[in-house]
């Protein structure tokens, strides 16, 4: 009988290190407690993480923190159960060593200082995407398939999973460097868009 070979081929070993990863990220998530507002769903967790590993691929360009303990500002038009699920891991995690500091953002506020912003599907994006086009903000959509109204990486559900595209063009435009990491998991990656 001749010996099992206990190595993976290429593909798999990849795989397995992406279940890996996403096992990692969900489990280091709080388990959510009884929220004052709507309960902290399974998809709000999720994307929750996933902003925050956002963060670590992206470079802004010099000058957007006022100092190098300033924190990562994240901006987020949606409701409550996706802000207390980001607040849930801005209070255990940093990203780049920086904290994370999350806002919530309507129509018409400010965005001086917002480093990501984070629009939920039916919210009023267009006012907000347009502001945040004009500064170093990564801007992150939920859903919407129009250029015009998606932020530079945006969510979709495809097959029960939450996967994202990134339009690289927008982000160049708004001063964004995206790692090629970032890029490799992205379901697609789309060089015109809104600039």
């Amino acid at each position: 009988m001749a010996p099992l070979n206990p190595r993976l081929p290429p593909p798999l070993l990849r795989a397995a290190w992406w279940m890996m990863l996403a096992l990692v990220l969900l489990a280091a998530l709080p388990a959510p407690a009884a929220p004052p507002g709507a309960p902290i769903g399974v998809e709000q967790a999720v994307k929750a993480a996933y902003l925050y590993k956002f963060l670590g691929y992206v470079q802004w360009p010099p000058g957007s923190f006022p100092g190098p303990d300033a924190p990562f500002v994240i901006g987020v038009a949606a409701g409550d159960a996706m802000v207390e699920a980001l607040e849930q891991v801005a209070s255990r995690h940093q990203a780049k060593g920086r904290r994370m500091q999350v806002r919530r953002v309507r129509p018409g506020d400010s965005l001086a200082d917002i480093h990501l912003l984070y629009i939920a599907r039916g919210e009023p994006q267009s006012s907000l995407l347009k502001l945040a086009r004009q500064r170093p903000i990564l801007t992150v959509t939920d859903g919407d398939e129009d250029p015009a109204t998606a932020g530079i990486i945006n969510f979709r559900v495809i097959d029960n999973r939450i996967r994202f595209d990134v339009a690289l063009d927008a982000a160049r435009s708004s001063g964004l460097t995206l790692s090629s990491r970032l890029l490799s998991v992205a379901q697609s990656v789309t060089e015109g868009g809104p600039q």
